[in-house]
């Protein structure tokens, strides 16, 4: 007898010990409990949970938690009864959406996802001015190598070089819809056309 007390004893010590009865117990979690409240607070739209912590801080709940309980609770029974239409109109609006967005013309839009103010759009309408364009801006270059494969810098290649630069400024030309009249490339080139004035000086000096 006097052994299956003592293991009594012991299983009840311990058993107070799991339970918060015992003396050390009691001060750990006196000292745990307040600071896991102040650090570990949970979200606010957690349903019953939210009301349960607000009661244990002493706070007053506020109205919007209030009310988006209320209105996830009838949401939640209501799925729960109509399971199966609550599913089958998901499933059509999201067939509709699909169709909608296959049928829909796609355009790349470069500024689509920039900020008004940003940088890249002000760069980018600088980009458009320099090639005198409202549109898509489009570069057309003349690169002239020697058939040998040796430099460029003598005098017979330098004059073909110049004899290409003048076809090409005076003999290309676009149809302007404003005027209805054909235009060189001098005539409709603005702040690109400065790009070739360094070749240019330099048959001058050479």
């Amino acid at each position: 007898l006097g052994q299956k007390s003592q293991k009594s004893n012991d299983v009840a010590s311990y058993a107070g010990t799991i339970h918060d009865d015992s003396f050390f117990q009691n001060h750990a979690n006196q000292d745990v409990l307040p600071t896991m409240h102040r650090h570990q607070r949970s979200s606010v739209l957690v349903g019953k949970r939210s009301v349960d912590l607000f009661e244990e801080l002493g706070e007053k709940e506020p109205t919007f938690v209030k009310f988006i309980i209320k209105v996830y609770n009838r949401w939640g029974f209501w799925i729960a009864r109509f399971a199966w239409p609550a599913m089958i109109i998901c499933i059509i609006l999201s067939l509709l959406a699909l169709i909608k967005i296959a049928m829909t013309p796609q355009r790349n839009d470069l500024g689509g996802y920039s900020p008004f103010e940003a940088r890249s759009r002000v760069e980018y309408n600088e980009y458009l001015n320099f090639f005198s364009g409202h549109g898509l801006a489009i570069s057309t270059r003349i690169f002239i190598v020697a058939k040998d494969g040796k430099s460029m810098l003598r005098p017979n290649h330098l004059d073909d070089t110049i004899q290409v630069l003048n076809l090409a400024l005076n003999n290309i030309t676009l149809y302007d819809r404003t005027t209805n009249s054909n235009q060189s490339f001098n005539q409709f080139c603005k702040e690109f056309c400065a790009i070739n004035e360094p070749l240019l000086h330099f048959y001058v000096s050479y």
